[in-house]
């Protein structure tokens, strides 16, 4: 990933961030919600935007999930007329867990669940056996690494305040 070209932000007034790219002109985002927002308030909103995917929790055994938790977007073979979204943390409280390493985990595959509910070309996955229309390979690999950038935008912008507030 050397090769590629890296934001950079140039201002940020309210919730106007202005970002730049290497040999690109500028553009500016609205963050939602204002970044003078304060932390409790965010994590409000982004668990009521989890909720609204209508996520269920799984818990799993060690043997089946490798990780503290796991995101399932999709099951094989759904039954007739069932669908193949089934949005579903697995997630492990074994022993050789810890509960942060569960819940940090679980908030990981918190953001994959959101993501996945709104967005419309996750569903042409070549997992999706109810799709009509499938991305070729290499679109679906870019799609999953920005999935994954996005989610772990998400832990940055959870996890680092709090571990910054101690």
């Amino acid at each position: 990933m050397s090769g590629e070209a890296r934001l950079q932000v140039t201002s940020v007034a309210g919730n106007i961030i202005t970002v730049q790219a290497p040999a690109r002109p500028a553009f500016s985002v609205v963050a939602n919600p204002p970044l003078t927002t304060n932390l409790q308030n965010v994590i409000q909103r982004f668990d009521a935007d989890v909720a609204a995917t209508g996520v269920k929790y799984v818990a799993a055994d060690h043997a089946v999930n490798t990780s503290p938790a796991t995101f399932k977007p999709f099951i094989f073979y759904p039954g007739e007329g069932e669908r193949t979204f089934q949005n579903v943390i697995f997630f492990d409280e074994g022993k050789d867990r810890t509960p942060g390493e569960v819940k940090v985990s679980k908030r990981h595959e918190e953001g994959h669940a959101k993501l996945w509910s709104k967005l419309a070309a996750a569903h042409a996955s070549p997992y999706n056996l109810a799709s009509p229309i499938v991305l070729c390979p290499r679109d679906w690999g870019r799609l999953m690494r920005h999935s994954e950038r996005a989610t772990m935008l998400i832990m940055r912008c959870w996890v680092m305040p709090i571990l910054i507030r101690g």
